[in-house]
């Protein structure tokens, strides 16, 4: 993904050039400081299968990319989840103040619509779709909807048990998790996976769509419950993040419901899942591994 750093890197100094560089540098500071990139790869791999071209989904990949980092420097915000890591290094709050890091998160929301916008590769048809996608789902209907039942049943943050009058906080089922995660995982997953789609063929079929939007709920769900495993038996020093962090935060897991053994077995039964929507399709190498490493992932 070396190629994916530089083009991210070019298009943010092109967005930001002659803002502010209190803004612009808190957005420089939380979107190149790595991770894995895994929703870009997948932009750009749909694309490819779908027949396009790299170099036509660089702005979608980049614009996924965006709205991924927003998430997690509003994640990690004392009113969230209060974390002052991330990624090995101090979160974005943490060196900007709350303040800044707030409007920072804010400022990549509609960045990542601008440089859609700007791209010289897209249709207007291709820009509206990867748009109306984007929208969707990391909005109120995918990640945030997620993130928003992630708070209520959580117990540090939840405002069902700090503000009088909302009633009794909820009684979620491992069914509920499941769906938290499809939500706060899966939905931007899977907008990198159709934008991709789109991106390799402004005509593809709706049925296409779909298969990617299983494909990406599946894996959502795989590598959520791994993020949960992980956060009890993972490595610190790879997680870049202390162990139990989730449990210290209050937050309620899908190991509240089933042992590790379990969950491990319900991750491989995802992956097996999300393998089989891909067969359907050629040159599906690719992603296949990206999957099957997914699985096997330490951080």
């Amino acid at each position: 993904m070396e190629r994916f750093e530089r083009v991210i890197a070019e298009k943010l100094n092109q967005e930001l050039a002659d803002v502010h560089p209190l803004i612009s540098g808190a957005v420089k500071y939380s979107v190149l400081s790595g991770g894995k990139r895994l929703r870009p790869h997948l932009v750009y791999e749909f694309c490819r299968m779908c027949g396009g071209r790299f170099d036509d989904a660089d702005s979608a990949a980049v614009a996924i990319e965006l709205i991924q980092s927003y998430s997690l420097i509003h994640d990690d915000l004392p009113c969230m989840d209060d974390d002052d890591m991330r990624r090995g290094k101090a979160s974005c709050h943490a060196v900007y103040g709350e303040a800044v890091a707030l409007l920072a998160g804010d400022a990549l929301g509609s960045l990542a619509a601008s440089v859609i916008t700007n791209d010289k590769n897209l249709s207007d048809a291709q820009k509206v779709r990867i748009i109306a996608i984007i929208n969707n789902l990391s909005g109120i209907r995918g990640m945030i909807g997620g993130q928003v039942l992630d708070m209520i049943y959580g117990e540090s943050n939840n405002p069902y048990r700090l503000i009088k009058g909302l009633g009794e906080p909820p009684c979620p089922t491992a069914g509920d998790i499941e769906r938290m995660y499809i939500l706060k995982t899966g939905a931007l997953l899977s907008a990198a996976c159709q934008c991709g789609c789109i991106c390799g063929d402004e005509n593809v079929a709706e049925e296409t769509l779909a298969d990617a939007n299983t494909y990406a709920e599946n894996l959502g769900l795989a590598y959520q419950i791994t993020d949960d495993i992980l956060d009890v038996e993972g490595d610190e020093n790879l997680l870049g993040k202390p162990l139990g962090s989730d449990s210290d935060n209050g937050k309620l897991t899908y190991l509240r419901f089933c042992s590790i053994d379990a969950a491990k077995a319900r991750c491989e039964q995802l992956s097996l899942e999300a393998i089989a929507v891909l067969q359907r399709y050629p040159d599906n190498e690719q992603l296949i591994d990206i999957t099957k490493k997914l699985l096997d992932r330490q951080k």
